[in-house]
């Protein structure tokens, strides 16, 4: 039996290095100011799309989730990879209304824990990860202005004793006009109240009403404490509203994924990426739902951006190498694990 071992898991790691480098995982970072301008991440550019759809590079950073301070600025943060070290860090930043750039957390290979952009009005971040051992478990830290780290959810020995590698969420995190978080894996969503008293948004029993096997991505709550959140196995925005009540809110169509969603102004934005084959270079769009349920397209960020305003000086392509550079970081990540499992098992068939 162990000598198939070793083959099945040379196998899947194959298998695995196949995908990561067509496509590693989409983005679901989404953001919207005040004056409706629209700021989206493809994992290694952050895009700005003007009111008038006119989009532009906004950012090159490595950038998995997207949020506004009380200030207006937008935040994010930006992952990286050293192949000749193997060694992965991390950074937080800032750029204000003003396009004024500047780091919030400079590059470092050891987040302080609880670390992200993520903070309530009395300035404490909440950071939502997963165990590096197994079993995996998740957990929900709050760091606190003075640095002290509280679990408010998951096993408290094992979420303080795991090595905090990313700044960013698992998959979506939002604050309701109350200060109460949301937060949620691939298949369940949380709350997180002002007072850290955790309670079931929906999990995959209650999502099988709608999703028979939810992968949740992008996650918003609007000022009514409606839900909303990216189904990427239902290609589709899923509703919870206040009274628990779950819905399919939108339907992308055929060709398109959604990702990633935003609710701004009785708005709704929802990032979506486009269906293509392995290799191919990335293509999403941002899509609008206004109050009164009309669905129009803002703008299409890729190889051509078709729906450019008249005479505008929209950019044309993103470059032919970008699908394989924006997912070096993320793809890197499975690789190492992959790599470990491969060394630890030929290790314990060495010595068995």
């Amino acid at each position: 039996m162990k000598n198939v071992i070793l083959p099945i898991l040379l196998f899947f790691a194959f298998c695995f290095i196949l995908v990561f480098d067509a496509s590693a995982h989409p983005s679901w970072a989404i953001a919207v100011d005040a004056q409706n301008r629209i700021y989206v991440s493809d994992l290694e550019r952050v895009w700005k799309i003007d009111a008038d759809g006119r989009v532009s590079i906004f950012a090159e950073k490595h950038t998995h989730e997207l949020t506004f301070d009380r200030d207006g600025n937008l935040l994010g943060e930006e992952m990286h990879y050293e192949p000749s070290t193997q060694k992965f860090s991390a950074s937080l930043w800032r750029i204000t209304p003003q396009g004024e750039f500047s780091y919030i957390l400079a590059r470092t290979e050891t987040p302080p824990k609880g670390i992200s952009n993520w903070k309530n009005e009395a300035g404490a971040a909440f950071y939502f990860g997963q165990t590096e051992t197994k079993p995996k478990e998740f957990y929900l830290l709050k760091r606190n202005p003075n640095g002290t780290v509280k679990v408010l959810f998951g096993d408290e020995r094992k979420a303080l004793a795991d090595r905090q590698i990313v700044p960013h969420s698992f998959g979506g995190m939002s604050f309701a006009a109350d200060g109460a978080l949301f937060f949620k894996n691939s298949e369940s969503i949380w709350k997180a109240a002002p007072d850290d008293k955790i309670s079931v948004v929906a999990d995959k029993q209650k999502l099988s009403a709608v999703s028979p096997n939810p992968m949740l991505f992008g996650l918003t709550v609007d000022a009514e404490n409606n839900v909303f959140t990216a189904d990427y196995n239902s290609k589709s925005i899923i509703k919870i509203a206040p009274d628990k009540k779950i819905s399919i809110f939108y339907q992308s169509e055929k060709d398109w994924t959604p990702t990633g969603v935003y609710a701004r102004d009785k708005n709704l934005y929802v990032l979506e990426n486009k269906n293509l084959p392995p290799r191919s270079n990335p293509i999403t769009r941002v899509r609008k739902i206004a109050a009164d349920g009309k669905v129009s397209t803002v703008a299409t960020v890729g190889e051509t951006q078709t729906n450019a305003p008249a005479n505008s000086n929209q950019n044309s392509s993103i470059s032919a190498n970008q699908n394989q550079s924006s997912n070096k970081t993320c793809a890197a990540v499975g690789l190492a694990f992959i790599a470990g499992l491969i060394s630890s098992e030929i290790c314990r068939l060495r010595f068995s």
